[in-house]
């Protein structure tokens, strides 16, 4: 069943989506292939990492985990592939949390993964990136593995592939993600000649391809459903102009792809589509609803899509008109400032946290400004209404700290929302 959203505010969808899903919309919902949706490393023992070797260890044993990473792990030697085995969560702490100098590999058959809040870099927004290429993918959903689920997760600069699923992956969705400073952002389908041309079930949606240049994604063989995804810009950044006139794409349509888009948003994209399909493998693509803005026209071939992704799962499409917004405001790790032009190239100019939390009789508020002004904190429920106004009021440069009193605040989840000249960042909070 497909639904359409066009009166939600903003606000109430990013409330919403912050949280996280309970679930992946898409493909790795479906039950398939002896698995029943996507559901990580659920039921299984909660850790905390902040070394590769504890990585390692918990990433591949045979046991259900969730792994939580707080701080940035660098790999080593650069570029090696940490292996993922079956039913594991791995997720942030943070926005600044994750592996820099390497990636994650998810191989032969393993099932049920989720990666979410994650930075997958070669160095985290440190200057500006030189154009050279790395010899590393972000995250590899490589061989017969199926059930991925990547969420929320920031990449930059990656060389082969942000997101690679190849060698008869399937059943993947690629959600809330932010694609930076990358060339190549996702291949599906290994080449021409693949012998998996029943696998590649993949959906992305609500995804900010930033200035990246190809493969958003360049699909062979697959279902690939793509929707709400906002695509900035594809010229390459760090490329020169010349290059990025002849390599940069949006959806890339290869041998024998079939690719159902939906309301997507497209601005300063020469090509949105491209094909790299051939006369004994044609491709196909159908598009329904997707803006564009100081971009060329999408080209389409619909005639040979013969699925329809309502069909598989559920799903709900956002107005095409409100993508960008959305989309720059929530994709990629959390605690972005969600009105920054590119938070990802930037430092947070302000912080917020909360302490206790869980919240019992109490929690301290203390919020970090950058310099003197007016700053505003306010709480939300989760459909995106102001519970409170915890403060208003000029504040100096340095961190601040006020306390809000459990009062009459129902058990539940709760965002705490500072806003501050033009930039704002949440945190959630429980209330027990």
């Amino acid at each position: 069943m497909r639904k359409l959203f066009t009166h939600f505010t903003i606000l109430t969808l990013f409330a919403v989506y912050a949280m996280g899903q309970t679930g992946p919309i898409g493909w790795a919902s479906v039950n398939a292939d002896g698995q029943d949706g996507t559901t990580g490393g659920a039921g299984g023992n909660v850790v905390t990492v902040d070394n590769m070797t504890d990585l390692m260890i918990y990433s591949t044993d045979p046991q259900p985990y969730i792994i939580q990473i707080d701080g940035l792990i660098t790999i080593t030697p650069k570029g090696r592939h940490i292996s993922v085995g079956s039913n594991k969560t791995i997720i942030g702490l943070n926005a600044q949390s994750g592996i820099v100098e390497g990636g994650f590999s998810v191989g032969n058959n393993v099932k049920n993964i989720i990666f979410k809040n994650l930075v997958i870099s070669d160095t985290f927004l440190e200057g500006d990136w030189d154009g050279k290429e790395q010899d590393w993918d972000g995250i590899q959903i490589k061989g017969t593995c199926s059930h991925i689920w990547v969420d929320h997760c920031t990449f930059l600069r990656q060389g082969d592939g942000a997101v690679d699923i190849t060698n008869g992956a399937s059943y993947v969705t690629v959600s809330n993600c932010l694609f930076g400073q990358n060339n190549k952002a996702s291949l599906i389908g290994s080449s021409d000649s693949d012998t998996y041309t029943e696998s590649y079930k993949v959906t992305m949606h609500h995804n900010w391809f930033n200035e990246t240049t190809q493969r958003h994604p360049r699909v062979r063989f697959g279902m690939v459903h793509l929707f709400n995804n906002y695509y900035y810009n594809m010229g390459g950044y760090g490329r020169e102009m010349d290059y990025a006139i002849s390599n940069g794409y949006g959806v890339g349509v290869g041998a024998s792809a079939k690719i159902y888009s939906e309301h997507n948003y497209f601005e300063k994209v020469v090509y949105p589509v491209q094909f790299y399909d051939n006369t004994s493998q044609p491709g196909y693509i159908v598009d329904i609803g997707s803006v564009t803005v100081e971009s060329g026209d999408i080209s389409t071939k619909p005639e040979g899509i013969e699925w329809d992704p309502s069909d598989y799962y559920e799903y709900s499409l956002d107005d095409a008109e409100a993508v960008k917004e959305f989309v720059m405001a929530n994709a990629g790790t959390y605690d972005n400032p969600v009105n920054s032009a590119n938070p990802m190239f930037n430092s947070l100019a302000i912080d917020l946290k909360c302490y206790p939390n869980p919240l019992v009789h109490y929690t301290n508020i203390v919020f970090t400004l950058p310099t003197s002004g007016t700053a505003t904190v306010k709480l939300y429920n989760l459909i995106g209404q102001v519970t409170q106004v915890v403060t208003h009021g000029t504040y100096p440069a340095g961190q601040n700290e006020i306390q809000l009193q459990r009062g009459d605040l129902r058990s539940g989840i709760y965002i705490v929302q500072i806003e501050f000249k033009g930039k704002s960042i949440t945190r959630r909070l429980l209330v027990q």
